[in-house]
């Protein structure tokens, strides 16, 4: 068999077996590193090596801003997707780093109450996401308390796009963080369907008005003005629930535990 060789006189065979020897080298002293290490202190360094530590840096948001990027993305990844994008895409532009990596598209399943179920409305869940990357543990839980409950009672949706693109009559309070009883209330007000053009923009403006109390509080938190205003239970069986369980369910609910 010929050998290929190059211009200057080395054959291919002769670079491959330069090649191999330079990256077993490489992969000896990086070994090398660790191994030379306590043990203890090794797997640190690989579980440092494998953790993205949060909260990330945040500096304020224009809550319209917010509302606006929102109530687009909505028509593109809908509900989860569209309110975590109105806090994260602001942040990409404005912090950058972290921001930049985050996949948004991670959250989309949290559509029509996660994959259609119906639970927990996506707006909540992708604007609790952002939240929770930008404030340390007790802050978030007492503004994601605040917005599950400022979403439960508040008359829905509060943002009005400026050319939106479907129009509609009513408004609604959902008395619940749920997502089939926020659309089915509403839908049963307006009289439309799921799949109408006025339900998807009522959805969307959800959205935004999501993102936007989201930004409002978050603002707050960073201005050290924030104070949270959730005091009720979140429970009166013994369970982890919400409280109005008779409205759908009548007298049928379970007994304290």
């Amino acid at each position: 068999m010929k050998k290929e060789i190059g211009e200057n006189g080395i054959t291919r065979r002769d670079l491959l077996s330069v090649a191999g020897k330079f990256a077993v080298g490489l992969g000896i002293a990086a070994a090398g590193v660790t191994s030379a290490l306590p043990s203890a202190e090794a797997e640190k360094i690989n579980l440092k090596q494998a953790e993205v530590e949060i909260p990330w840096k945040y500096k304020k948001i224009d809550p319209d801003k917010a509302a606006a990027i929102a109530y687009e993305n909505w028509y593109k990844n809908f509900c989860a997707y569209a309110s975590a994008s109105g806090i994260i895409i602001p942040l990409r532009e404005s912090v950058g780093g972290p921001y930049r990596s985050f996949p948004l598209l991670s959250v989309q399943f949290g559509e029509g109450g996660i994959e259609g179920w119906g639970t927990v409305c996506g707006t909540l869940l992708g604007a609790s996401v952002a939240i929770s990357l930008v404030a340390e543990e007790k802050a978030k839980k007492k503004i994601i308390n605040d917005l599950m409950n400022w979403y439960s009672t508040t008359l829905m949706p509060v943002y009005t796009p400026a050319n939106p693109k479907a129009t509609f009559k009513n408004k609604t309070v959902s008395e619940s963080p749920l997502c089939h009883i926020s659309v089915g209330k509403w839908m049963k007000a307006e009289g439309v369907k799921l799949g109408s053009p006025e339900r998807r923009d009522r959805c969307a403006r959800l959205a935004a008005s999501v993102s936007y109390q989201a930004a409002v509080m978050l603002n707050a938190w960073a201005d050290g003005t924030y104070v949270p205003s959730y005091t009720g239970k979140q429970s009166d069986c013994g369970i982890t629930s919400q409280n109005n369980c008779t409205e759908c369910h009548g007298s049928n609910i379970p007994a304290s535990l």
